[in-house]
C-alpha cells in the first residue's frame, strides 16, 4: 500500500494517502488534489475559455446528458499542468487499489462548469469507458450551494470537498444534483482498462493528447 508519492512541486501536492473511504463496492472517495492545484486548474481553464470563445455545450435536445465543459486535450496549458503533477500516475495507484486494474486510455477528460443561473445539474446517466473519476475543484458552501453526485445503486448523494475525488464503476447510474448559488467546477474523466483502447483513434492517451490514425500506424497529437 502506498502512503505517498513523489511530488513534482510540493505546492500542488498531488497525494496518494491512506485517507480512502469506500462508500460502497464500486465507489471510492479520497483526497486527491491540494486547494492550490484546484485553483490553478480553474484559472488555466477560465483563461483558455476567455481566449478561445468560451465554454461549450452540445444541444440538450439532441444529447440530454450534455454538460457545459471544455476538453483537456484541447487545452495545452491544462495538459501540461496535469502532466507536470503526475496526475495519471497518481490516478493509476488509486485504480489499482480500488479495482486492481490499470488505465490504458480515456474516452474523454474535461472540466465541467455548473452555474446556478445556467446549467445547474445533470440528469441520471452512465458514463463511457470502464472507470470514471471526478475531482472537485470548487468548495461547497463557499463557491456554490447544493450540488453533489447522486448514485442510484446506493440511493445516496455524495458530496466532495475541494480537492477530493470520486472513482467509480462507469456503469453505475448517477446524476449531478442542482446547485443553488455560485459555480461548481469538476475535472471529469472516463477511463478504459483494455490494451486495445490505447490504439483506438478518438480516445485520449495517458498524456492527455488525442489518439489519431496516421496511415497504418497510430500516434497521438
Amino acid at each position: 500500500f502506498w502512503f505517498a508519492i513523489r511530488h513534482v512541486q510540493m505546492e500542488w501536492n498531488v497525494t496518494f494517502t491512506n485517507h480512502i473511504r469506500y462508500i460502497e463496492r464500486g465507489i471510492l472517495k479520497s483526497s486527491f488534489l491540494s486547494g492550490t492545484a484546484c485553483d490553478k486548474l480553474i484559472g488555466l481553464v477560465c483563461e483558455h475559455s476567455r481566449l478561445h470563445g468560451g465554454w461549450t455545450r452540445d444541444d440538450p435536445e439532441v444529447y440530454s446528458q450534455t454538460t457545459t465543459d471544455l476538453e483537456v486535450d484541447c487545452m495545452p496549458t491544462v495538459r501540461e499542468f496535469l502532466n507536470q503533477i503526475d496526475f495519471v500516475e497518481t490516478l493509476q495507484k488509486f485504480c489499482m487499489q480500488a479495482f486492481d486494474v490499470r488505465i490504458t486510455a480515456m474516452d474523454d477528460v474535461f472540466v465541467v462548469r455548473y452555474a446556478a443561473e445556467a446549467q445547474n445539474a445533470l440528469e441520471m446517466h452512465t458514463d463511457a469507458g470502464d472507470i470514471s473519476f471526478m475531482v472537485a475543484l470548487s468548495a461547497p458552501d463557499l463557491d456554490y450551494g447544493g450540488g453533489g453526485t447522486y448514485f442510484e445503486e446506493i440511493d445516496q448523494a455524495i458530496a466532495l470537498q475541494k480537492g477530493q475525488m470520486l472513482l467509480f464503476d462507469a456503469k453505475l447510474f448517477h446524476r449531478g444534483m442542482p446547485i443553488t448559488f455560485g459555480e461548481r467546477y469538476l475535472l471529469v474523466g472516463f477511463c478504459f482498462t483494455s490494451p486495445s483502447a490505447a490504439k483506438h483513434p478518438g480516445n485520449v492517451a495517458l498524456d492527455f493528447t488525442l489518439i489519431r490514425r496516421c496511415e497504418e500506424n497510430f500516434h497521438t497529437v
